[in-house]
This record gives C-alpha cells, sequence and structure tokens, in this order.
C-alpha cells in the first residue's frame, strides 16, 4: 500500500448553510402557509387532511438542500492523496492515477465551491472543498 500524503475534508462554509436555508425557507413557508388558510376554508374531512400533508410535504421539499448541505459536515467527501494516485471517497470509491491529471482548477459561486480535477478522459467536481485545500492539494499534485 503506498504512503498517504495528505488527507481533505470538504467542510460547507456557514455562509453556504445559511443560504441554503433562506432559499428554502423562501420555497416553502409561502406554499405551506397558503395550504394551511385554504384548509381553514373547507367542510371536508379528507380535503383538510389532505391539505395538511401536501403543506408539510412542501415544506419537507423546500428544506431539503438545506438537510443536503448539512448532512456534508458529519459525512465529508474525502481526498486521499498517494505518491502515485488520488482516491475520491463521498458515495463512491473513485481512484485516479496521478500521471493522468492534467489540471486543477478552483469553482466558486455562493452555493456550490469546489476543486475541479480534470483528467485525460473525465473531469471530477470535489464539492465543498475550501480554496486553502485546492492550494494544498495543487501543490501536493505538482500542477500549475
Amino acid at each position: 500500500m503506498p504512503k498517504i500524503e495528505k488527507i481533505f475534508y470538504s467542510s460547507v462554509s456557514q455562509e453556504t448553510k445559511k443560504l441554503s436555508l433562506k432559499r428554502g425557507i423562501k420555497f416553502a413557508l409561502p406554499i405551506a402557509f397558503l395550504l394551511l388558510i385554504l384548509m381553514f376554508f373547507q367542510t371536508k374531512l379528507f380535503v383538510n387532511i389532505f391539505l395538511f400533508l401536501a403543506s408539510l410535504v412542501v415544506v419537507i421539499i423546500g428544506f431539503m438542500p438545506y438537510y443536503k448541505v448539512s448532512r456534508i459536515n458529519n459525512h465529508p467527501f474525502k481526498v486521499h492523496i498517494f505518491e502515485d494516485k488520488v482516491v475520491l471517497e463521498n458515495d463512491e470509491h473513485t481512484e485516479i492515477a496521478l500521471n493522468t491529471i492534467t489540471a486543477c482548477a478552483y469553482v466558486e459561486d455562493p452555493l456550490n465551491y469546489g476543486i475541479q480535477l480534470s483528467t485525460q478522459s473525465t473531469t471530477y467536481f470535489l464539492p465543498f472543498f475550501f480554496k486553502e485545500d485546492f492550494e494544498k492539494m495543487r501543490e501536493l499534485l505538482h500542477l500549475k
């Protein structure tokens, strides 16, 4: 087994968490509020139950992005850099030979930031890695 040079872990910034939470609230609460108001004007019990359940589903859907972003702090993506390969661990286990990596770039916008690794055949995006991690990784990979 080759010697591990460095392990990098993904981390979600507070700004990204807040932004995903605000977007979820802006989506879910108005629709859920409207459905709950409609529920009070209905006289049939099955319609009330349906509207109540529909409002719960809308709230759950609205908060899914926040849940996914928060989950990454408990189960971060990992990048293991060895002497001869890079191993990406998220939902899958991917190994990339160091000699096939052609470029390494940092991608940044408010909700999605991370490292983009390009090989001769495909491109990998490693979400939620900070710029400092990118600089250290690029230095270890000997890329410009």
